[in-house]
C-alpha cells in the first residue's frame, strides 16, 4: 500500500476510511425509514414518494460528507507515526496490579469504551486495505460511467433519421401545452430498444423504428407525452447526479435500494403527468401494454437515458399498466403528506447527525485513557512493594519493614541475597527513572497496623 500512502495523507486516509465504515449504518437507517414512509404513503401521489426517496438519497450523501469533514478536521495528535499508541501503552504499563473496585455502571462503561477503542484501533490498522479496495471499485464504476456517456453520445449521432414533420409538430404542441421553454427534437433510431430521451441542454427523443409500426398513432402520442414529462421535470440531470452517487457508493446496498425505488417512482410521476397532459390514462396504459407485448422492456436501455419502458424490465412495466388502470383515490391534503414527510426526514437527519457527533466525541477525538487509567498514578515505591508481595518476601501485608540500599536488601530484619537485592534495585531504577543508586542509597521503612489508617512512608538518605 505504499502507492496509496503516496496518494493519501494520513488525515485523508483516516477520514476516507471511517467515512466508508460509518456510511453503512447511516445509509441503513435512512433506507429503513424511507421504506416505512413508502408503506405509509402508498396512497399518496407518486410525486410525494419521489420526493421522499430523493431526499433520502441526498441525506445519505450529506451524512457521508459530514462524517468526512468531521474526521478530517479531528485527527488525533501523533496519528500516522505511532506516537499515540506508544503514549497509551506507557500509561498502561505504569498502572499497578491492584486497583480499587469500581461500581457496576463504571465498569460497564469502561469495558464498552475499551471495546470501542479496540475496534477503532483494528479499523485504523486496516484502513489502507479498505480504502484501496474502494478505489478499485470506484475506478471500475467510473469506467462504466464513461462508457455509458460515450454510448449515449453515439445514440444521438449514429443510425438516426428524422420523422415526418407531423410528428415533430405534434411534439412541439405537447411541449407548449406542458410549458416547456426548450425545443425537443424527435428522431427515429435503429439502436434504442424502446423510446428514450437523451440530453439536457438539447434534449432528443429517440423512437425505435419498430415502435412506429407497432404502436397506434394515439398510443405513440402518449409515449411522446411521457418523454416530454421527463424533460419538463429535469429528470435527465437528476438521473445523471443519481448515477454519480451510485458510482461513489457502489458498495452500499441501501443506496442501490433507494436508487432503484427512485427510478420506479420517477416513471410513475411521468405517467401521471402524461395522463394529465393528454387526459387519457387508459390509452397510456394500453401503450405501455403494447410495449410489453413487443418485449421492448427485455432489452434494457443504458442507465443514463430515460426510457419509456422504465429501467426494471417487463414486470415493472406491467405494474405501471395496472397502476394506471386502477387509479387510486384522491391523495390527502398536502399538510398531511409533504409537511409530514419533511418533518420525518428532518428527524432522521438530526438522529444521524447527533449519533455521529456523539460517536466521534467518544471514540475518535484525541486519544484518552479509560476510567481505570484516570486513577491517580501510583508511586514507584508502591509498585516495588507489590513486586515483593508477589514474590513472597512480605508474607504479612499489614505489618512489615524493609530497607533497600545500593547493594543490600533487609526484609523484617533478615538480609536477602545480593542477587535479590540487585534485582529489586534495578526494578526500582526502571520504575523511578533514577540512576543514582551506585552513589546514593535511600532508606524506606513501611509499617502498617490493622487498627491504623494507611501508614505514612518516611524516607531517609545515607551518604556513600
Amino acid at each position: 500500500m505504499s502507492a496509496l500512502n503516496d496518494l493519501f495523507t494520513p488525515a485523508l486516509l483516516r477520514a476516507t476510511g471511517f467515512t466508508l465504515l460509518h456510511s453503512l449504518w447511516q445509509g441503513a437507517i435512512v433506507a429503513v425509514v424511507a421504506a416505512v414512509l413508502l408503506l405509509v404513503l402508498h396512497r399518496h401521489r407518486a410525486a410525494v414518494r419521489y420526493g421522499v426517496l430523493l431526499g433520502s438519497l441526498l441525506l445519505v450523501v450529506a451524512s457521508a460528507t459530514t462524517t468526512f469533514v468531521q474526521y478530517y478536521g479531528t485527527v488525533p495528535a501523533g496519528y500516522g507515526n505511532g506516537q499515540a499508541a506508544t503514549a497509551t501503552g506507557k500509561t498502561t504499563a505504569q498502572l499497578g496490579a491492584h486497583q480499587t473496585l469500581r461500581v457496576l455502571d463504571a465498569e460497564l462503561a469502561d469495558y464498552l469504551q475499551a471495546g470501542l477503542a479496540a475496534g477503532t484501533t483494528y479499523a485504523e490498522q486496516h484502513l489502507p486495505l479498505l480504502v484501496g479496495a474502494w478505489l478499485l471499485g470506484l475506478l471500475a464504476m467510473t469506467l462504466r460511467l464513461l462508457a455509458g456517456l460515450a454510448y449515449v453520445r453515439r445514440l444521438r449521432r449514429y443510425r438516426v433519421a428524422a420523422l415526418p414533420a407531423a410528428w415533430q409538430q405534434r411534439l412541439d404542441a405537447l411541449g407548449t401545452q406542458a410549458g416547456l421553454t426548450r425545443r425537443v427534437q424527435v428522431l427515429a433510431s435503429a439502436l434504442v430498444p424502446s423510446p428514450v430521451v437523451v440530453g439536457y441542454v438539447k434534449p432528443v427523443i429517440l423512437l425505435p423504428i419498430s415502435a412506429l409500426t407497432g404502436l397506434a398513432p394515439r398510443e405513440l402520442e402518449l409515449i411522446l407525452a411521457h418523454e416530454v414529462a421527463h424533460v419538463l421535470r429535469q429528470d435527465y440531470l437528476v438521473n445523471l447526479l443519481q448515477t454519480l452517487v451510485e458510482v461513489v457508493f457502489f458498495y452500499h446496498p441501501a443506496v442501490w435500494f433507494l436508487s432503484a425505488a427512485l427510478r420506479t417512482e420517477r416513471e410513475h410521476c411521468c405517467d401521471d403527468l402524461a395522463a394529465e397532459l393528454c387526459g387519457d390514462a387508459r390509452t397510456l396504459a394500453q401503450a405501455l401494454s403494447s410495449l410489453a407485448e413487443l418485449a421492448y422492456a427485455e432489452a434494457r436501455a443504458p442507465r443514463l437515458v430515460l426510457a419509456a419502458a422504465g429501467p426494471a424490465g417487463k414486470g415493472a412495466l406491467l405494474g405501471r399498466v395496472r397502476r394506471l388502470v386502477m387509479r387510486p383515490p384522491a391523495a390527502p391534503a398536502f399538510w398531511a403528506s409533504g409537511w409530514t414527510v419533511s418533518a420525518v426526514l428532518l428527524g432522521v437527519a438530526l438522529l444521524v447527525g447527533s449519533t455521529l457527533t456523539s460517536l466521534d466525541a467518544v471514540a475518535h477525538a484525541a486519544p484518552r485513557t479509560s476510567t481505570r487509567q484516570q486513577a491517580p498514578q501510583r508511586k514507584p515505591v508502591d509498585l516495588l512493594e507489590d513486586a515483593m508481595k508477589r514474590d513472597g518476601l512480605l508474607p504479612n501485608p499489614l505489618t512489615y519493614e524493609y530497607t533497600l540500599r545500593a547493594s543490600s536488601l533487609v526484609v523484617n530484619g533478615q538480609a536477602q541475597p545480593a542477587a535479590v537485592a540487585a534485582r529489586y534495585r534495578r526494578l526500582y531504577e526502571s520504575l523511578s527513572g533514577e540512576s543514582l543508586w551506585p552513589v546514593v542509597s535511600s532508606l524506606y521503612r513501611h509499617v502498617h497496623d490493622e487498627d491504623e489508617a494507611p501508614a505514612t512512608r518516611p524516607a531517609g538518605a545515607a551518604t556513600p
